[in-house]
C-alpha cells in the first residue's frame, strides 16, 4: 500500500535522519530499515498487525501514527516493559509511530486532524 510506505517512509525521516535513533539489531520489535523507491523505510514485524492513520496537505503526508492490536498475544511494548493486566484482557489498541513533519509542529490543527480522521474511522 502505497500510503504505509509513505508513512514508514516519514517515520525513518523522523526516527532516524531527524532524531538520529539507530535501533538494536536484536530488538524484539524486529525494527528494521527497508529499502523502497520512495527510500528507506522504518518497518518492524508489528507492521502486520497495524492500522496507520495520516493527515495529509495535498498529495503530501504531514502526520501519521498506527494502531496495533497484539501480535502473538502480547503488544510491541510487552517486549520491552511490562504493562498492567486489565490493558492485556481489554480490546485495548496500542498507538505507536506518532510523528509530523517537521514544517508542521508549529501548526495545532494537525494534530487535530490526525486525531479527527481516527476517530471517524474507528467510530
Amino acid at each position: 500500500n502505497a500510503e504505509v510506505k509513505m508513512a514508514q517512509r516519514l517515520v525513518y525521516q523522523v526516527f532516524v535522519e531527524e532524531i538520529g535513533w539507530m535501533p538494536d539489531k536484536s530488538n524484539p520489535s524486529g525494527i528494521r530499515f527497508a529499502d523502497d523507491l520512495i527510500g528507506n523505510l522504518f518497518v518492524d514485524d508489528f507492521d502486520e498487525v497495524a492500522t496507520w492513520f495520516g493527515t495529509f496537505n495535498h498529495h503530501q503526508l504531514i502526520a501519521c501514527w498506527r494502531f496495533c492490536k497484539p501480535r502473538s498475544d502480547k503488544f510491541e511494548l510487552e517486549y520491552y516493559h511490562p504493562i498492567p493486566e486489565f490493558l492485556r484482557s481489554s480490546r485495548s489498541l496500542e498507538v505507536t509511530r506518532l510523528v509530523i513533519h517537521p514544517r508542521y509542529r508549529n501548526r495545532s490543527r494537525v494534530l487535530l486532524n490526525l486525531t479527527r480522521k481516527t476517530f471517524q474511522h474507528l467510530c
